[in-house]
């Protein structure tokens, strides 16, 4: 679907702006993708997976702060959501928490025993 034509025409459609922000996330324009997927999470503020993805751009271009703030806010929503998880915790071992890092990657894991390679996959390592 072309999404900006979806937006032009109902603005406040959440699910449209997080699309078009995994398109421009996929060809490169994460400045782009960082602005749809934020205008969704405004839009709908309490779904994980939207504050996950756009850590994970946040985490790809090495601003370590952003992406742990919107990894944090993802687990608030949903405590067992195992991809923050697991990025926060590899964002706290880089940080030097080895225990706290730790353990949470051990708890996503526990709950997406793949999680790692998909992780991996993403740019989160």
């Amino acid at each position: 679907p072309d999404y900006s034509r979806v937006i032009d025409a109902y603005p406040k459609l959440a699910y449209a702006h997080y699309n078009r922000g995994l398109c421009y996330e996929m060809i490169g324009l994460d400045d782009l993708a960082i602005e749809d997927i934020t205008a969704a999470i405004e839009i709908e503020p309490r779904v994980e997976f939207r504050y996950e993805r756009r850590g994970t751009i946040y985490f790809r271009m090495n601003q370590l702060d952003k992406a742990l703030t919107d990894y944090e806010e993802a687990i608030v929503i949903n405590p067992q959501y195992a991809p923050a998880l697991y990025a926060r915790g590899i964002i706290r071992m880089k940080n030097g928490d080895l225990s706290g890092g730790g353990a949470d990657v051990a708890l996503a894991k526990h709950h997406r025993p793949n999680i790692a390679a998909e992780m991996e996959r993403a740019g989160v390592k």
